[in-house]
C-alpha cells in the first residue's frame, strides 16, 4: 500500500511539470471553400470578429472557391496539421 501511495505521489509530481503551449500564438486562417458573397462567406464574416476576440489573435478569412467547395477543402486538407487552419464548410447543396 505504501508503494502505491509513493507511486501516485511521484506521478502527480511529474504530471505537474507537464504543460501545454498556449494556443494560438499567431494568426489563425479560416478557409471558406466558396466564393465571396455567398451564404458561407457571410456566416464566416459574422463569426470572425467574436472568434478573434475570444482567441486573442486575428482570424484571416481566405475564400477558395471552385469545384463546389473541393478546391478550398483540398487546401485545408493540405495545410500543416498545427491547428492554425480551420475549414468552414456547409452541408447545404449549392445550385447554380
Amino acid at each position: 500500500m505504501a508503494f502505491l501511495r509513493a507511486f501516485a505521489l511521484s506521478c502527480a509530481a511529474w504530471c505537474s511539470l507537464a504543460y501545454g503551449q498556449a494556443w494560438p500564438m499567431r494568426p489563425v486562417t479560416l478557409i471558406v471553400p466558396f466564393p465571396p458573397g455567398g451564404a458561407t462567406d457571410v456566416a464566416a464574416r459574422a463569426i470572425v470578429e467574436p472568434l478573434s476576440r475570444g482567441l486573442g489573435q486575428p482570424v484571416i478569412i481566405e475564400n477558395r472557391g471552385g469545384g463546389s467547395g473541393a478546391v478550398g477543402t483540398a487546401e485545408a486538407a493540405r495545410a500543416k496539421p498545427d491547428g492554425y487552419t480551420i475549414l468552414l464548410g456547409d452541408t447545404l447543396p449549392h445550385y447554380p
